[in-house]
């Protein structure tokens, strides 16, 4: 599911590659976030990002 980058919350995984604005990767698909991985996402100005289930296996929302 689609979420802002305002509302993620540690654990969450990416479904899908984050790219910057040079199409270069900034994050794989299927890393686990942490705060400091979201605070690299909102300085890169990436407002919302791919995500499925938290890594304790709970539903996101």
């Amino acid at each position: 599911m689609l979420v802002k980058t305002r509302y993620l919350i540690e654990g969450c995984i990416l479904s899908r590659e984050i790219r910057g604005l040079s199409d270069r990767p900034i994050m794989n698909e299927k890393t686990i976030l942490t705060k400091e991985l979201i605070e690299a996402l909102q300085a890169f100005l990436i407002t919302e990002v791919s995500v499925g289930e938290r890594s304790d296996r709970s539903r996101i929302g």
